[in-house]
């Protein structure tokens, strides 16, 4: 029912609706059709098998590395989209099919029925469903059920490129430390598979033996992401494709640390779990990779190591951007901020969504205290920290921009915006 305007009233209700004509789609070619269900489910940085650098784009997926939640939030709403995408008309579920498989979950409780779903051919699309998914989502707390299931899952998905665990916040009956042996069988199986990811889950973890396994049956790996199994004392073969690769650094006998054996990482990331030792041994942790490393995430939560740490880096002369994480722990005690002679960038992650005008008082003062031979940009990584700061705490915003109006560096939100000048214009 419409008023004379062809308009529909704003007061009907809903039985008065019945009589409407069912709305018909535009005429256009599949293609455009295509494009414009890519544009509606799109979700940033979904199949990116390299981990870009926080200081080379505005949007980069290293970003992603310390928080998230946001991508985790657009994938949800991707998926629920597509599915709805999938159910309009015969023509949109032959054209939408490719994209709602791209990217899977597998959950506590994944259906049986999964593994026939992804071999199962469908009318008018060229490939089973399978044969389009890129990326496989596990979640942290998958059933026993689930991950008997998984092989049989993977083993249908010859294009996958990323495999991925979820974070699992609670210990619940089917709780399992380890990875079972037949999935990383499995994951060995598919030589397409160029990153592996763990996002701070603390089981179906990787025995080192089983990496190993993983980097000799997948040279086309590019990235390890939050992997707990790669210590710095791994010895797993040599893998040249690798660009990113997370290294924990826990046992500190003079005689079982070897050479990290990548030669061509280009970033990593450094965990330093014992807060008694000074000596850093940078040249065995990052090994062949002295050479090609330009970018190091740093995660130091000691006050008392974290310049020392920074004082060993003088041997990586290729380094050019440093990100310390975590450091709303030790930030507002302290007294030092040194960099090496070749860093230009530094970027601070405080992990920290909220804080006090006393906590964001520190960050200024610490951020003051900077120096270093090259550095010309110091970059807030934090996006949820930075709004919160911007918005609750203005008169520390401005008070501590104006603190460091005189200093030699430029000092940028997560986008790469610089804040001063936007600030103190406003």
């Amino acid at each position: 029912m419409r008023d004379s305007t062809g308009e529909i009233p704003i007061n009907l209700k809903w039985w008065q609706l019945m009589d409407r004509k069912p709305t018909i789609l535009p005429t256009l070619p599949p293609e455009i059709w295509l494009r414009i269900l890519e544009a509606a489910t799109h979700v940033p940085g979904l199949l990116d098998v390299d981990v870009e650098d926080p200081f080379d784009s505005p949007h980069p997926s290293g970003g992603t590395l310390l928080d998230t939640r946001d991508e985790m939030k657009a994938l949800r709403a991707s998926l629920v989209t597509k599915r709805h995408v999938v159910r309009v008309c015969k023509q949109w579920n032959t054209l939408a099919t490719p994209l709602l498989y791209e990217s899977i979950f597998v959950g506590r409780n994944s259906p049986n029925v999964l593994p026939g779903t992804l071999c199962s051919p469908r009318e008018g699309v060229a490939h089973s469903p399978g044969w389009y998914t890129r990326r496989l989502d596990l979640s942290g707390h998958a059933s026993a059920s689930t991950l008997a299931l998984l092989p049989e899952i993977i083993a249908h998905l010859p294009q996958l490129r990323i495999f991925r665990v979820l974070p699992s916040r609670a210990f619940h009956a089917d709780y399992r430390p380890v990875l079972p042996d037949p999935v990383v069988r499995a994951l060995a199986g598919t030589p397409s598979l160029q990153m592996l990811k763990w996002d701070k889950s603390d089981h179906l973890m990787l025995w080192p033996s089983l990496l190993e396994t993983l980097l000799e049956a997948c040279p086309a790996l590019r990235a390890l992401v939050g992997v707990n199994a790669l210590g710095a004392d791994c010895t797993s073969p040599a893998c040249d494709s690798l660009a990113y690769a997370h290294l924990r650094v826990e046992r500190w006998a003079e005689s079982d640390l070897q050479t990290t054996p990548f030669r061509n990482l280009r970033q990593a990331r450094l965990a330093y779990s014992i807060a008694s030792r000074r000596d850093f041994r940078i040249r065995e942790v990052l090994g062949a990779s002295l050479a090609s490393l330009r970018t190091l995430y740093a995660d130091v939560h000691d006050i008392g190591l974290v310049q020392p740490f920074l004082d060993s880096l003088h041997v990586c002369t290729n380094l050019r951007h440093v990100i310390i994480t975590n450091c709303f722990r030790w930030v507002s005690q302290a007294e030092f901020g040194t960099l090496p002679p070749y860093v230009t960038h530094l970027g601070l992650h405080f992990h920290r969504s909220q804080g006090t005008d006393a906590f964001y008082r520190s960050v200024f003062a610490f951020i003051g205290q900077l120096s270093g031979q090259s550095l010309t940009v110091v970059r807030l990584l934090n996006r949820r920290g930075l709004e919160d700061l911007r918005l609750r705490h203005t008169a520390e915003f401005r008070k501590g921009l104006e603190s460091l109006r005189l200093k030699g560096f430029r000092l940028e939100d997560y986008q790469g915006v610089a804040l001063l000048p936007k600030a103190l214009d406003g």
